[in-house]
């Protein structure tokens, strides 16, 4: 036995360290208890985070696809199963490149929507020329599967930036000399069985008069004047 150590301050030391091994072991517990809560913790997280990405994907789906029912369809092309509708140059060649195609809505008393995206015309042959790069489908904002519509095809000289400005500056631009309509857009009807997308059966071939420029117009005017003076001598 140490110097100075009586029996009872090895019964108090016995006891101090049985009272540091119980601190000790709750300690202990302690530590796997809070390690514990956060694992579970953890877990729910996770689980939280994934529940969150699950539905956020849920509601993107449902949106793209409502997205789709709202919107009826067509097949964008002037090659249809009624038969084919090239469009030509004042020349007799084929559109081809450096022309636009665009389809508009027309409505009730013959408003004039532009739809979107336009097109251009094929150019891997002279055969080709005329005819479109078809967009199938074709999706047109604000008429719903099932329902009809009517549809105006008109072309226009590219560097034009559209029909609009074509019709205004004096580019070349044409359009189809009848209105197509279309009996049922194609898509899911609410309710319904799907439609597929329908073709623009009917469309009828046009040529792309060339728009003589101010001044020639203007010279040939001057032209006939004098020529009308000379016969009238």
């Amino acid at each position: 036995m140490c110097a100075g150590r009586t029996k009872d301050s090895g019964s108090v030391l016995i006891k101090l360290g049985h009272y540091q091994d119980s601190l000790l072991v709750e300690a202990i517990l302690c530590i796997t208890a809070l390690k514990g809560r956060e694992s579970v913790e953890g877990a729910e997280m996770k689980t939280r985070r994934v529940n969150g990405m699950k539905l956020f994907f849920s509601l993107a789906v449902l949106f793209f696809t409502a997205s789709s029912f709202a919107q009826g369809s067509i097949i964008f092309n002037n090659r249809t199963p009624s038969g084919d509708a090239p469009i030509s140059r004042w020349d007799g060649t084929g559109a081809g490149a450096g022309y636009t195609a665009q389809l508009y809505l027309v409505g009730a008393g013959g408003a004039l929507t532009p739809l979107t995206p336009t097109t251009t015309f094929r150019n891997t042959s002279a055969a080709a020329a005329f005819f479109i790069n078809d967009i199938n489908p074709f999706r047109v904002e604000g008429v719903l599967p099932g329902q009809s519509a009517t549809f105006r095809f008109v072309v226009w000289e590219t560097s034009a930036g559209s029909y609009e400005n074509a019709v205004a500056t004096g580019a070349a631009y044409g359009r189809s000399p009848t209105d197509v309509t279309v009996a049922q857009l194609g898509g899911i009807p609410a309710g319904g069985a799907p439609i597929p997308p329908p073709a623009l059966n009917g469309l009828i071939g046009f040529t792309v008069p060339i728009i003589p420029e101010p001044s020639s117009i203007a010279l040939g005017l001057l032209g006939a004047t004098v020529l009308l003076g000379f016969r009238r001598r």
